[in-house]
């Protein structure tokens, strides 16, 4: 009965609100343009958050258990740059290893992002070693440019499957850059200075995707 008569009379609430519209039309015309004006400036003042982080009170237990255990065992959110290869090739080309390397030296830029917050092929090291010394070689050092050294950095990854679907797709179409994000840094805000720092490089011909939770 309650519900009934709630009904009632929105509907008829609604009614009288249509026929002033139709009695005064300048005057109806004149409110709706005063209001969208005053949610415009309004919306000049609006901050969309996407870091689900930023909207719980940093004092919460839960937020401080979670930076607790991150403080303890080092860990960090991760943003994943991922670059497909050409159309028809896999990512053992010289164009696509030489991005890897170039926005991997302009990540190592970014102020907050230390050497150890960027794993990519151009960080990570093979089983070979440096002539003449003890400390191993990175796998695209010496950069690659012939189809035996393709083929040899191929095989180099193959032999540590740890990287196939993390740095390389299983197929070979794509290979990814990942970057750790600060803890005293909001994600949108970092992840703006990354994509920053990557456009810096120019265009890249295929579609590179930002890949995290949240970007």
């Amino acid at each position: 009965l309650i519900d009934g008569s709630f009904r009632r009379g929105g509907m008829a609430l609604l009614s009288r609100l249509h026929e002033l519209s139709l009695e005064h039309p300048y005057r109806t015309i004149l409110v709706g343009w005063t209001m969208t004006m005053a949610i415009g400036l309004g919306a000049e003042r609006l901050q969309l958050r996407t870091d689900g982080a930023a909207l719980v009170p940093a004092g919460h237990p839960a937020v401080r258990e979670d930076a607790a255990i991150r403080a303890a065992f080092g860990l960090k959110d991760a943003i994943v740059i991922l670059i497909p290869a050409p159309p028809g090739q896999s990512v053992f080309n010289s164009d696509t290893l030489r991005r890897v390397q170039e926005w991997t030296d302009r990540l190592l830029t970014v102020p907050g992002i230390e050497s150890a917050d960027v794993f990519s092929l151009a960080t990570e090291k093979s089983d070979r070693v440096i002539p003449g010394t003890l400390r191993f070689q990175p796998f695209l050092q010496p950069f690659p440019t012939t189809a035996h050294d393709f083929q040899k950095l191929r095989d180099d990854l193959r032999s540590v499957a740890i990287y196939h679907g993390t740095l390389i797709a299983h197929d070979e179409s794509a290979t990814a850059i990942m970057v750790s994000v600060p803890h005293d840094m909001e994600r949108a805000m970092f992840t703006s200075r990354v994509r920053m720092a990557l456009e810096e490089s120019g265009p890249w011909p295929e579609e590179v995707s930002l890949i995290g939770a949240p970007i």
